[in-house]
């Protein structure tokens, strides 16, 4: 992204005012304005809050492991603990199908399919963990009903009805659905559950937080050598699934 000859940011110019689509409601890249699935191959979303050191760790193993162009928002962001309540609250209002379906015919929808279209042979892939992953579904289905190609979605301990998962894995154009539960590890959250289920599920889920936040649902969520090499794994299972 670059800036005009006349200073002005071409890219804000472009996207106009943050809207849902754009999760990571202007997050500041090295070129100026927002961080938007149309400048990205790989856009990897957090979970609720969009932020902390653990997303750094995400991108430098996705980088490590070969995964071309990733994008992860509020890397550099620490975890506001407001955001983090009003993001984790908001999930049932965006995890099924309706609300992908309120995305379809938004500027940056048209305008991520259109990228998406021009990137030809290589790779276009969204991807998200938890709250990010709830998003990543909606947004990787306004993208394919807009005519755009999703390579793969990768989707990582995601809340998500089964309404929204079943369109995200028949939609012709996604071509590889990608979902990592953590069941294996204690985590309650699973994709293709209901909201009452994700209710029943949030007292455990609350409790793993307070416990220590980096087991359960938070498996991939810490800092530290451990937490790298969790991280290390599922990097590489996703090249061996394909993500380029």
């Amino acid at each position: 992204m670059h800036a005009a000859a006349s200073g002005q940011d071409v890219y804000a110019q472009r996207l106009g005012a943050p809207s849902r689509f754009d999760v990571s409601n202007g997050v500041p890249t090295k070129g100026g304005g927002r961080l938007s699935p149309e400048d990205c191959e790989f856009l990897f979303i957090g979970g609720a809050g969009v932020g902390g050191d653990y997303l750094k760790g995400f991108r430098r193993a996705f980088e490590a492991a070969g995964i071309q162009n990733v994008r992860v928002p509020g890397e550099s962001d620490p975890v506001s603990k407001g955001r983090l309540a009003v993001d984790a609250l908001s999930i049932p209002m965006m995890n099924d199908l309706n609300f992908a379906k309120s995305l379809v015919g938004m500027p940056q929808a048209q305008a991520a399919a259109r990228r998406s279209r021009s990137l030809g042979d290589e790779q276009f892939n969204l991807g998200g963990y938890s709250y990010g992953a709830a998003a990543a579904a909606a947004q990787a289905y306004a993208v394919a009903q807009e005519g755009g190609k999703v390579d793969n979605l990768v989707l990582v301990g995601a809340p998500i009805n089964a309404d929204l998962y079943g369109a995200v894995r028949k939609h012709p154009n996604i071509r590889n659905v990608i979902n990592v539960d953590l069941d294996q590890h204690g985590d309650p959250i699973r994709a293709g559950m209901s909201d009452f289920e994700l209710v029943a599920a949030l007292p455990k889920v609350a409790d793993q937080f307070l416990q220590d936040g980096h087991d359960g649902h938070f498996y991939y969520s810490g800092v530290g050598p451990e937490h790298d090499r969790r991280r290390k794994g599922l990097a590489d299972r996703l090249v061996e699934r394909g993500v380029r």
